[in-house]
């Protein structure tokens, strides 16, 4: 049987600051992939993201955020997955 490859990507046409400050409010993100969220992210703050497609909320906490302009950094921990490694997460 012949084996089938596709591939897709996507462009988004905001500026890095309006991508960043889209995750990290949960008004924005709100329109996108959450159906609600208990907060705003910030360093060492755990907030709770609920999904339109299942049951209840799921927590998320912020380890590391950096909206300083030259270097933008986000770095959570999402209960709902596993580490792959110790030293490795999802996001």
């Amino acid at each position: 049987m012949e084996k089938v490859t596709a591939k897709a990507s996507i462009g988004i046409q905001k500026s890095v600051s309006e991508v960043f400050e889209a995750i990290v409010n949960p008004e924005i993100m709100q329109n996108y992939f959450i159906s609600e969220g208990s907060g705003r992210m910030e360093t060492h703050k755990e907030i709770f993201w609920s999904f339109p497609e299942f049951d209840g909320s799921y927590p998320l906490t912020t380890k590391e955020i950096t909206p300083n302009e030259k270097k933008r950094r986000l770095i959570c921990a999402f209960s709902i997955f596993s580490p792959i490694l110790q030293n490795q997460s999802w996001f």
